[in-house]
């Protein structure tokens, strides 16, 4: 019976520690996955970003929405009539004329350039609001990036923007239903209205 009884201990005794060993190797293999995805979603948002900042359009309507009056870069051939300029002067003016949303409007090839571009900021920068909504990424993760643009763009007390200007921003935005970008700058605490 002795033997039994100590038989029986071995045995639970290699049961306990094989069920030990496992929980702690279940534990370990949790954290390096959680770490695996964590590294996956930083790598992610870091290639979503650098996309992002270095598209050529972005780049023009960052510059714009930085400066009150700016030269932005043209790109070969890009105002088809003149070969020979390599940047275009944009001021609040030209931004005014640009953004204009009646359907009658017509625009030079330099106000052509600005909408495209602002237009194309606005499509690339949507897509981090898709990134949200699909639980990608948090909002935390893109405002040590995008917190600054943000609030040039949907900040109604921008002592950098005259009014008049930014109301232009948001009238182009609402008019043609960038419904995500309004989402992305609510998220960042501005709401432009409708």
């Amino acid at each position: 019976m002795c033997e039994y009884i100590e038989s029986l201990d071995v045995d639970l005794t290699i049961k306990a520690l094989t069920l030990i060993v496992a929980t702690i190797v279940a534990i370990k293999a949790i954290v390096e996955y959680r770490k695996t995805q964590k590294w996956k979603k930083n790598e992610f948002l870091a290639k979503e970003i650098k996309d992002f900042f270095s598209h050529k359009d972005v780049k023009k309507a960052l510059l714009i929405l930085d400066w009150n009056r700016i030269d932005i870069p043209l790109y070969d051939n890009e105002i088809p009539s003149n070969k020979t300029r390599s940047f275009l002067f944009v001021d609040e003016t030209h931004l005014e004329n640009s953004l204009a949303t009646n359907p009658n409007s017509e625009f030079t090839d330099e106000e052509t350039i600005i909408r495209k571009s602002f237009d194309e900021f606005l499509v690339k920068l949507s897509m981090f609001q898709n990134y949200i909504d699909n639980e990608l990424i948090k909002i935390k993760d893109l405002k040590p990036y995008l917190e600054y643009w943000m609030k040039l763009l949907g900040d109604k007390n921008n002592s950098r923007k005259n009014p008049i200007y930014s109301e232009k921003y948001w009238n182009f935005i609402n008019h043609f239903e960038y419904r995500q970008v309004k989402k992305l700058l609510k998220n960042f605490g501005y709401d432009i209205g409708n």
